[in-house]
């Protein structure tokens, strides 16, 4: 999220209402605008996750990409979440927005709007936070009645909005408190229009001929990296067929993330730039990470006699070059000869031709 990115920043604490809001006040520039107003009010919260909040309706300053607000000690605000089933009501110890992480967003400029929210509810037990869950499970779109056991569930309330509650905080990575769960909300993570645009039924065609264009990779607009991802409780691979200046060849992919600009370049440079990179990853036994690689190669203008190599940990990575592309493949994987282990093969584009 973008604390971590800034973390040297000062963390302040202003009293109100019986219930404290705390932001950074790091990195601001000099002249920049007041912070907007909180969105506690006597110790309410109320928020609309039926669109994605605006950044004045979360209260977020126009310097930052991140704000929190923090009750008391073992208080909670009374906060209401409108979905689009109903009004999900949480005892809420911690409420944060974050522009970073979610639909491929490094939001340096901090123009865009939060899409990330981390919910720390308290209730008084384990019992009534399941029971609560429960309850809830409906309206967030979770497919499966929660048990005592789940450390994580997720669900859909709306196409473009996904939730995950879990018992373990991703910030502290420490078990909570007996009744507290987190309630982590993320708008456009695995669709929104990009995306839609470009994956169908989990299938999802590139020409890779010519450097592609940002809408071929599924870019938002005013964003530097864009995600492809199945989405849960699939773990189902995306079927990725790429053309290529040699043939035509279909992979199993777990993910898919590009970048756009250079390393060097202006963050609203890079935002709006061509792709520079892509990078497929795939998941599998090593036997079907093994014939996929051997299968893909004369596509991708790899020497299948290498291949081998790869998975018996002689050689980690292949390289080839294209008029359209460097490719880096880099291979993870047991070379104990179990063809039953898992390997992880990386698939690493760097974009070439006109932009």
């Amino acid at each position: 999220m973008g604390r971590s990115a800034g973390a040297a920043a000062v963390i302040v604490t202003v009293a109100l209402a019986g219930c404290s809001v705390s932001f950074h006040a790091g990195g601001t520039r000099s002249g920049a605008a007041p912070t907007p107003p909180s969105i506690v009010h006597h110790g309410r919260v109320s928020l609309d996750f039926r669109q994605t909040p605006t950044r004045a309706a979360f209260g977020l300053p126009a310097d930052e990409s991140w704000r929190g607000y923090e009750a008391h000690y073992r208080h909670t605000y009374q906060l209401s979440i409108t979905l689009p089933r109903g009004v999900l009501r949480l005892p809420a110890h911690v409420i944060d927005g974050d522009t970073d992480d979610v639909g491929g967003a490094v939001d340096i400029d901090r123009s865009h709007r939060p899409k990330y929210f981390t919910i720390d509810v308290l209730y008084p037990s384990d019992a009534a936070a399941d029971a609560a869950l429960a309850e809830q499970s409906s309206m967030l779109g979770i497919t499966h009645r929660p048990s005592a056991v789940d450390a994580l569930v997720d669900g859909s309330p709306s196409r473009d909005l996904f939730v995950e509650v879990q018992r373990l905080s991703n910030l502290s990575a420490t078990l909570s408190s007996p009744g507290e769960r987190y309630y982590y909300f993320s708008f456009d993570r695995y669709h929104n229009a990009a995306v839609d645009a470009v994956l169908h039924d989990g299938r999802m065609d590139l020409d890779a001929r010519t450097r592609p264009s940002r809408a071929e990779l599924g870019f938002l607009d005013d964003y530097g990296q864009a995600d492809v991802q199945p989405t849960p409780p699939s773990t189902a691979p995306v079927r990725l067929t790429l053309r290529t200046p040699h043939d035509t060849v279909t992979l199993a992919v777990n993910s898919l993330t590009s970048t756009s600009g250079l390393d060097g370049d202006p963050q609203r440079t890079r935002e709006r730039a061509a792709p520079s990179r892509t990078t497929t990853e795939s998941v599998m036994s090593v036997a079907s990470a093994r014939a996929q690689l051997l299968r893909a190669a004369p596509a991708l203008g790899l020497p299948t006699s290498a291949i081998p190599a790869l998975f018996a940990g002689s050689k980690r990575t292949l390289h080839a070059m294209t008029s359209a592309y460097d490719l880096e493949v880099d291979v993870q994987a047991d070379a104990s000869g179990d063809a039953t282990a898992m390997a992880s093969v990386s698939y690493r584009f760097a974009w070439r031709g006109p932009a």
